[in-house]
């Protein structure tokens, strides 16, 4: 099976004015890319979250998720392996971003979901919660199966 791989620069989908008092930057704190692999299934986009989420940090992480639904793939997989922090505004968004893949028809699902971020999703009542997958790769051959459709 050949793959194709395509990357992406975010940089040029965030606000401008993303700076705090004192001259930091929230793309310093929350970094995010895409790759878009190919396959006989259909394009599987996977987006990569590293840093902290959080309310100054929102803005980029909602930013990669737009990204990555706007391509409208047969499938989005976050990869949160590299996420230090992620406060509820952050989980809320990504649950958001279920429930709009959903209505679109992607399918969608979240890998490397820190420990503590499970914890906190456990905790929450009423929340749709989207797919876990220990790794990128187990979600891939997820998004790649019959099943998983």
């Amino acid at each position: 099976m050949s793959t194709q791989v395509e990357q992406t620069e975010p940089d040029s989908l965030l606000p401008d004015s993303l700076l705090l008092d004192d001259g930091e930057d929230a793309t310093e704190l929350c970094s995010w890319g895409l790759t878009s692999l190919a396959s006989a299934a259909g394009r599987i986009t996977v987006l990569w979250v590293a840093g902290e989420v959080d309310l100054f940090t929102l803005p980029v992480l909602r930013a990669a998720l737009a990204d990555g639904l706007d391509r409208r793939h047969g499938s989005l997989i976050v990869d949160l392996s590299q996420l230090t922090f992620c406060g509820l505004c952050g989980l809320t968004s990504l649950e958001r971003a279920a429930r709009i893949a959903a209505e679109q028809g992607v399918w969608y699902a979240v890998s490397g979901c820190p420990a503590s971020l499970e914890r906190i999703w456990s905790l929450l009542p009423n929340v749709d919660l989207p797919a876990r997958y220990a790794t990128v790769t187990d979600a891939v051959t997820a998004a790649w199966t019959d099943e998983a459709r």
